[in-house]
């Protein structure tokens, strides 16, 4: 499913400044080594990897999705696309995919151009399509912190070189607009951050927003409110069970230091797109703390 592809030029294979094919290689047979679970996401439990839909979200702003199917529920992974003057690319994809999502990017521009590709955290459904992507555009930097470039040069052997540090609070030019980093009120590793696109007030939140719904959209409004709701709060109880151990007070500082951004669009990395009711998803997020903690469904007796 494929909404507003848009044609692009196809993108010429570059070698990365400084690596020649076998150091290529051997950054991605590193690369592998490194993300064993995801040579079985072919197999039960997931049912099916499916193919990577492209949509269009704002102006300039394009979200390529992929999902997995999990026990009849959809388990999306996104990337946020933004056509600027210096072509955007914040996180990746599901390692098996990476090829697919190259070959999906070309639908919009071609990847050699791109400028930054940032990286909320290092993640394997984030980053697995970093290197190649790296490999097709020699002279883009990762944007991320001194946390998240540690993580990355152990996990892919990336030189220092190809990196950006940026902390929350911090932006980078564009060229035609201004990308601002910023915190996110929900995380699973350290690094999180968030980016904002401030001519599109598009927020990507990393995993924060993110749901489990029964099939993958590319906006929360076309899903029923109660099914929505449901895998609103299930998939941010469930990834950040830490939530119940924080204040809520403080909590809704950080939810509020989001409303005061005024985003048009929030995107997380794991749901579809909030446009409408923007104020409805940050009382869901906000009312976290006060609710009962996560647990794990029974284990069915053998």
């Amino acid at each position: 499913m494929i909404r507003d592809r848009l044609s692009g030029a196809a993108g010429r294979g570059s070698v990365v400044g400084g690596w020649g094919p076998k150091e290529l290689q051997a950054i991605r047979t590193r690369a592998k080594k490194t993300q064993p679970a995801y040579g079985a996401m072919r197999e039960d439990p997931y049912a099916t990897i499916d193919s990577v839909a492209v949509y269009r979200i704002e102006e300039d702003a394009h979200l390529i999705e992929q999902h997995v199917s999990v026990d009849g529920s959809t388990r999306m992974v996104n990337s946020l696309v933004i056509r600027s003057q210096r072509p955007t690319i914040i996180d990746t994809c599901y390692p098996p995919l990476a090829e697919t999502f190259l070959s999906d990017l070309r639908s919009l521009f071609d990847p050699s151009s791109v400028a930054y590709v940032g990286i909320t955290h290092a993640d394997p459904d984030h980053t697995g399509a970093l290197v190649p992507l790296l490999e097709l555009a020699p002279s883009a930097k990762v944007l991320t912190n001194a946390m998240g470039r540690a993580k990355l040069m152990g996990d892919f052997g990336l030189p220092a070189e190809r990196f950006q540090l940026v902390n929350p609070g911090d932006t980078v030019d564009l060229g035609d607009r201004t990308l601002a980093t910023t915190w996110v009120p929900l995380f699973d590793q350290p690094e999180t951050m968030g980016f904002f696109d401030e001519r599109t007030r598009v927020l990507y939140s990393s995993d924060c927003f993110g749901a489990i719904i029964s099939e993958p959209v590319a906006f929360a409004d076309e899903v029923e409110t109660n099914e929505y709701r449901e895998g609103f709060l299930y998939w941010n109880q469930s990834n950040h069970h830490w939530v119940h151990l924080v204040d809520p007070a403080k909590f809704s500082v950080e939810v509020n230091a989001i409303r005061r951004m005024e985003p048009r669009v929030i995107v997380s990395s794991h749901g579809p797109a909030i446009r409408d009711e923007i104020e409805r998803a940050l009382g869901w997020l906000e009312i976290l703390p006060s609710t009962e903690p996560f647990s794990f469904p029974p284990v069915a007796e053998s």
